[in-house]
């Protein structure tokens, strides 16, 4: 919550930062808010084969790799939905 609230509202109003990413911890999601000009957007992925690009770092994620060596709770998945 805090990271989805307080913070996200904070680092949206730095004029220099161009993304803000949160990776969850109890499931395969991350969800990515990327600035366009004066703009926010928001993704989200959810899957194994989903990439993750932050092109300001050259950078381009699957999240099969985020998440190598990660397993998850049978329970948190049933909690999730």
């Amino acid at each position: 919550k805090t990271d989805r609230e307080t913070k996200l509202r904070e680092y949206t109003n730095l004029d220099s930062a161009q993304f803000y990413v949160i990776i969850d911890q109890t499931q395969m999601i991350v969800e990515v808010y990327s600035r366009q000009g004066n703009r926010w957007f928001y993704d989200q992925f959810d899957q194994p084969t989903d990439a993750v690009a932050l092109p300001i770092f050259d950078l381009e994620l699957s999240l099969a790799d985020i998440y190598e060596g990660i397993t998850f709770d049978a329970e948190t998945k049933s909690d999730a939905a």
